[in-house]
């Protein structure tokens, strides 16, 4: 009984503090157990990660180095060139948030808003080609469109389990 005793007194101090209020006392010896945390859809392993973000990384160096070559002025027409750049950029935030496991939304969006700015910049240097700034602005909603699209399924995968299981 004392053992008994000894581990729920360990248990409520230790684990359920953090994660739920103490079980009331009972007569049985009952361990209080630390509940299981909900997997999130991005949170995977270290090399997950990894591989994410080297590919956003080869995607973005591809953005730029092929955006130089000459086949690139008029690859695409005026109303399909920005589902492109929502296309890429989106890519790119997705790759950016499953890499880094959503922890600052915002640094992600803003990172995905400055690769957008140097690659309008860097369109602007290039012959036969031209910044637009309605480019940028496709970038910049494709980064946030995408970001807030993740911490919705996000969530609603997270409630989903956590409803099912109780």
């Amino acid at each position: 009984d004392r053992n008994c005793r000894m581990r729920k007194e360990y248990n409520s101090e230790r684990f359920t503090h953090r994660y739920r209020p103490p079980a009331p006392a009972t007569s049985s010896c009952n361990q209080t157990r630390k509940p299981k945390r909900l997997r999130k859809p991005w949170k995977s392993s270290i090399a997950a990660r990894c591989l994410c973000l080297f590919a956003a990384a080869l995607v973005v160096i591809n953005l730029f180095y092929l955006g130089a070559k000459p086949i690139a002025v008029g690859l695409f027409v005026a109303p399909w060139d920005k589902v492109a750049h929502f296309t890429v950029f989106s890519l790119i935030t997705a790759l950016l948030s499953f890499g880094s496991r959503q922890r600052i939304p915002i640094t992600i969006v803003l990172a995905v808003a400055l690769i957008g700015g140097l690659d309008e910049i860097h369109q602007s240097i290039l012959p036969g080609r031209e910044a637009d700034v309605w480019d940028f602005l496709t970038d910049v909603a494709a980064a946030v469109c995408t970001t807030y699209l993740l911490q919705r399924v996000g969530l609603q995968t997270h409630e989903e389990k956590e409803s099912a299981r109780n």
